[in-house]
């Protein structure tokens, strides 16, 4: 089988699935468009698009969709291809629509936090006409969670979601092996006072790194032992500053296995981002035996039953989270029992086989 892989993002997420995709046969070619200057030049196996300008925003977002369309019909032989798999919605998805309606290659797309949470994107009429297009006509529609399956299909009309609620697969996004090798059984602990909390994400205002540390003064003011520690790069300095004050201890991101030592020299995980399509930190540190505190409705959760792994939170809520890391407190040695086996869901291997079930079971049909 031959996939065409469509990516605005060509992140460390969609390599690794295609790394693996190859692994298991697949045959696929690689077509990404970027503003980057350092974006890695053409080669057989992936075919990148450099944008001549910049046009921003929600309003002109299918207007860009013509250059790089014209790109890819110039650059790429359609006909050759069994499957395209657009791995975002709104611009992939229109490049897929398109060439379905050209050439009737079957097409599968990926939902993601920017297809659900960019301001605008569905308000505008046309946007969201042309969107709900791209879902009818999909073959298959990925999620990485069923909060952000239900938050899509609550924007579309009862008999429209239920026609993608049909053909709709929730599926996660997987880690690197190396967190796999290193899974580590948290020995048995007593957290009844004292914690060490951390949040491993880039220092900007989505992460919400200012309301974890809101959490711990209160914690403290009622008498509990807690430090709290940020791991990522400094992208808002003013929340560095604040952080700082607050006597946060801050690192800069390091590689795998300090990052390892790191996770399993803390006791809780919390990032209550206000936006986030998956969270690969979550699942990372789940895997060194870490609880995790993750945001309600978000793309982690609902990935387990709450209180498997840990529990969602109210991103706006101090309170919440304060409640929630004293929860946790008062199970963790339950919830950590059961993160060992929780790791095995972020399997790369499983979830790419997941992913060519689809994959095969489209091009049976169209056969």
């Amino acid at each position: 089988m031959k996939v065409l892989q469509i990516s605005k993002d060509n992140g460390p997420v969609q390599r690794e699935l295609f790394l693996n995709e190859k692994k298991m046969g697949i045959s696929t070619t690689t077509f990404t468009y970027t503003l980057s200057a350092d974006a890695k030049s053409n080669t057989q196996e992936a075919i990148v698009y450099r944008y001549p300008f910049l046009i921003r925003g929600p309003f002109f977002i299918f207007a860009r969709i013509k250059m790089v369309s014209l790109h890819l019909q110039n650059k790429v032989d359609i006909s050759g291809y069994d499957l395209v798999h657009a791995h975002f919605l709104s611009m992939d998805g229109k490049l897929a629509n398109d060439i379905k309606k050209r050439h009737g290659i079957p097409y599968v797309v990926s939902v993601r936090n920017t297809d659900l949470n960019m301001p605008g994107l569905w308000s505008f009429p046309w946007n969201k006409h042309v969107l709900v297009s791209i879902l009818e006509e999909a073959d298959a529609v990925f999620f990485l969670s069923k909060s952000y399956r239900d938050k899509l299909l609550g924007k579309l009309s009862f008999d429209l979601s239920e026609k993608i609620l049909k053909k709709s697969y929730i599926i996660p996004n997987g880690i690197n092996e190396f967190w796999l090798e290193n899974i580590y059984r948290r020995p048995q602990m007593n957290l009844s006072k004292k914690v060490r909390l951390l949040t491993v994400g880039d220092i900007v205002k989505n992460k919400n790194q200012l309301s974890v540390s809101k959490a711990v003064n209160i914690l403290k003011r009622k008498g509990f032992d807690v430090s709290y520690t940020v791991v990522g790069k400094c992208l808002d300095k003013k929340i560095w500053d604040s952080l700082e004050r607050d006597g946060v201890i801050l690192l800069e991101y390091c590689d795998k296995r300090t990052l390892c030592d790191i996770y399993r020299n803390h006791d809780i995980m919390v990032m209550p981002s206000f936006r986030e399509s998956f969270g690969l930190v979550y699942a990372e540190a789940i895997t060194q035996g870490l609880p995790v505190i993750y945001s309600v409705n978000e793309g982690f959760y609902s990935q387990f039953e709450e209180g498997k792994v840990g529990y969602g939170v109210d991103p706006y809520s101090t309170e919440d989270i304060v409640d929630k890391i004293l929860k946790i407190m008062n199970e963790y040695n339950r919830i950590v029992d059961s993160l060992n086996e929780c790791s095995r869901c972020f399997s790369w291997d499983d979830i790419t086989r997941k992913v060519i079930d689809v994959y095969k079971k489209i091009s049976l049909t169209e056969e």
